[in-house]
């Protein structure tokens, strides 16, 4: 897969961000620093029976205080076994509790760790192991809503898929990205974006102008927040056909059809998205209304020169074990990011700026009026570069282009 992907290699100096690829979160990053990472610090195990959303980089807390991080989830004899670091500081008794907890509805999970009603006067040491009886979890979000199901509008289960939706809104992903560099000790960072990657880099570039210094848009070019919502165009472009944006806003809809074959989803999208695919495979952003979203999926008779069985394969197994629900969920958010930006009407990116696409990328069929006017939209744009008989996946489509564009237009920031 690496030769496909050679067009990122690049992007280490900034943030690359893609709607396509298998994003598992910033929690899964390694992170440098905190506590539980310095001098003394130890490791002990702890094993639970269920560990919920937790991730590598979980939070460790005693007493509401951040004393350490989760460094491994593992699975031990079919038991589940966290690896957590602690700060040389936290002194527990051998017999310590540890529960899986969340700070808040939507909030991040955490290990808490305390002392039990009657500790022992041996203290937790390095290598130590917290077994299955002295652990648990908090109720999680998904058991708390169904309990109050009765009271919740429409009862648990629809209010707890719209609440899921709602943590993917533009505000909370760049509050991601705030955090990542934040994480990594940086103050200034240039972004980079494509796809649905590149509306989370030029908010993150507008709102955070201390800290992003420069941007770069693949694919999507930035449109200023229009005056009417995503909604009223919708229901003005669907009278008599359907447009695939609007197709995915029923939760379950468009998962079920792209999760019953994800070999079959992922070739045809990756194909059809292309430079390589002739017009009349391209995809299909507008389709009939008696056809399903994968009734328009074409499969190419073999693959494009840039896309090996090894990529493909690689694809295809991420997205077997996460599902689209994530990806998806961005375009459940369009009308909503709309609605909780309206500082941003009208906005103007002043940070440097470059942009870059395939000629024969189908988003440009879609955001033509984008391209065309960024420099009214853009105060310091550096380039807008096309790239011809390149589609959509221009980073793998063309990354020798890609990685000389981007090193430029660093070296002039």
């Amino acid at each position: 897969m690496y030769r496909a992907w050679q067009g990122l290699a690049l992007l280490v100096a900034g943030l690359v961000l893609s709607s396509c690829a298998s994003w598992h979160g910033i929690a899964n990053v390694s992170m440098p620093g905190g506590p539980g990472s310095g001098a003394g610090a130890y490791t002990v195990y702890v094993q639970m029976p269920d560990t919920l959303a937790l991730n590598d980089n979980s939070r460790v807390r005693v007493a509401d205080v951040f004393v350490g991080t989760v460094r491994g989830i593992t699975l031990k004899n079919w038991v589940a076994t966290l690896a957590l670091s602690l700060d040389k500081s936290v002194k527990l008794p051998s017999n310590a509790t540890a529960k899986i907890g969340q700070t808040s509805l939507l909030g991040s999970q955490h290990v808490e760790l305390a002392r039990p009603p009657n500790p022992s006067p041996e203290l937790l040491k390095d290598g130590d192991t917290i077994p299955l009886k002295n652990s648990s979890a908090y109720p999680t979000t998904e058991q708390t809503l169904a309990s109050l199901a009765l009271i919740l509008r429409g009862g648990g289960v629809p209010n707890l898929e719209v609440l899921q939706n709602e943590a993917y809104n533009i505000l909370n992903l760049v509050s991601d990205i705030v955090g990542l560099v934040n994480a990594l000790g940086q103050e200034r960072a240039v972004i980079v974006g494509h796809d649905w990657g590149a509306p989370v880099a030029w908010t993150s570039a507008l709102i955070r102008t201390d800290m992003f210094r420069g941007l770069g848009l693949l694919s999507v070019p930035y449109v200023p927040r229009p005056p009417v919502g995503p909604a009223a165009y919708y229901t003005a472009l669907i009278e008599h056909k359907n447009f695939y944006q609007d197709y995915f806003q029923e939760p379950g809809k468009v998962e079920k059809e792209l999760e019953a074959d994800v070999h079959r989803t992922m070739l045809s999208v990756l194909y059809t998205g292309s430079g390589d695919a002739p017009a009349e495979d391209r995809f299909k952003f507008i389709f009939e209304k008696n056809q399903r979203f994968a009734d328009t999926f074409v499969i190419p008779d073999q693959l494009p020169p840039w896309l090996t069985e090894q990529d493909l394969a690689f694809f295809t197994n991420e997205f077997k074990q996460t599902g689209f629900r994530g990806g998806i969920n961005w375009y459940r958010n369009f009308q909503r990011n709309w609605e909780i930006t309206p500082f941003l009407d009208g906005a103007k990116v002043i940070r440097p700026t470059v942009f870059a696409a395939g000629d024969l990328d189908i988003v440009l069929d879609m955001t033509g009026e984008g391209y065309k006017n960024l420099e009214n939209h853009v105060a310091n744009l550096f380039k807008k570069h096309l790239i011809p008989g390149a589609g959509h996946w221009i980073q793998q489509e063309r990354p020798n282009e890609i990685n000389q564009l981007l090193i430029d237009f660093l070296r002039s920031l």
